[in-house]
């Protein structure tokens, strides 16, 4: 399998992840598979940071409002999964029981929101890059 071809369906079940952790609401596999999909972004962000430098050069360089809108999207779904995997740990009733965070019931609110504002980035980089993914997918090895 090229590498290519084993990125998207990495990226491809990740996004599934972040979307099966809606409709689970045992705690305590919910955290788990959260601090999983952590693991997960970080391990995406690290294979993807070569080209992210060049893009983003590329992106001040050639000035292609595309390439702004991808990066304005990446950059948010950067922010959303960030806040809603830190503001997970902090509002973690089982894995991170010592963590407390005051006021737990508005964290838990903001912790939904960016949950759902990442799922609609996710949608948008999905969107963006509809034609390196259907190339990959369709094309027969």
């Amino acid at each position: 399998m090229k590498k290519l071809t084993a990125k998207i369906y990495f990226d491809i079940i990740m996004a599934l992840l972040w979307l099966f952790m809606l409709f689970f609401d045992e705690d305590f596999w919910h955290e788990l598979l959260g601090l999983f999909i952590a693991l997960l972004a970080l391990i995406h962000l690290a294979y993807n940071l070569r080209k992210m430098k060049t893009e983003i050069t590329a992106m001040f360089m050639k000035k292609s409002p595309s390439l702004l809108g991808r990066y304005l999207t990446n950059g948010l779904l950067f922010v959303s999964a960030a806040c809603t995997i830190v503001i997970g740990l902090f509002i973690s009733k089982d894995v991170f029981p010592s963590l407390y965070v005051y006021n737990r019931h508005f964290w838990e609110e903001v912790h939904e929101f960016t949950a759902y504002l990442t799922i609609a980035s996710i949608l948008l980089h999905i969107f963006f890059h509809r034609k390196m993914i259907t190339a990959v997918l369709t094309k027969k090895s």
